[in-house]
């Protein structure tokens, strides 16, 4: 009679092709993240009063950009997500048993490292000094959409160094 009894594949913490796409991909994503450090993250620009909004006319005064060195509650906030989706990778690759509640971990901190990105628009009206009767606008810049892309890299690390289950 024969054994059939082997470990998978990949399982024995053996570097694989997807252990190596995997780590190329964090490292693109961790790469593309400290690009979009650099950048702009937040601009913010003094609302219109009613006259304005229905006369067309735009609003007075310059846009204020803001990067997320430049917001620092929301920068701690964010690096703690950030660690938390790396810590995430670590683990896929030396605990390979727990492959489906990591799968889980790994969408969830996504999501919410998602929100961490998209909140910074509040701290930077708030850093502004607009006065908030003028409703200032803020709009998101292209440190924003760049850090959206490294984490959808450094998720997709993450689902790729977990075997998919069968």
């Amino acid at each position: 009679m024969e054994n059939n009894n082997r470990p998978e594949a990949g399982s024995s913490g053996r570097l694989t092709a997807r252990h190596v796409r995997s780590a190329i991909l964090a490292l693109v994503g961790l790469a593309t993240f400290g690009y979009a450090h650099t950048l702009p993250w937040i601009g913010v620009r003094p609302g219109q009063d009613i006259e304005e909004q229905l006369l067309g006319l735009t609003p007075s005064g310059e846009a204020r950009t803001y990067a997320l060195t430049d917001l620092t509650g929301s920068q701690v906030a964010l690096y703690l997500g950030w660690l938390a989706l790396l810590a995430v990778l670590v683990l896929a690759w030396v605990r390979p048993q727990w492959r489906d509640a990591l799968r889980i971990a790994a969408m969830l901190s996504s999501l919410a490292v998602v929100a961490l990105i998209l909140l910074p628009s509040g701290a930077a009206v708030e850093a502004s000094g607009f006065p908030r009767d003028d409703r200032p606008d803020s709009t998101y810049l292209a440190g924003t959409w760049l850090a959206l892309s490294a984490l959808g890299l450094l998720t997709r690390a993450t689902l790729s160094a977990l075997p998919r289950p069968r």
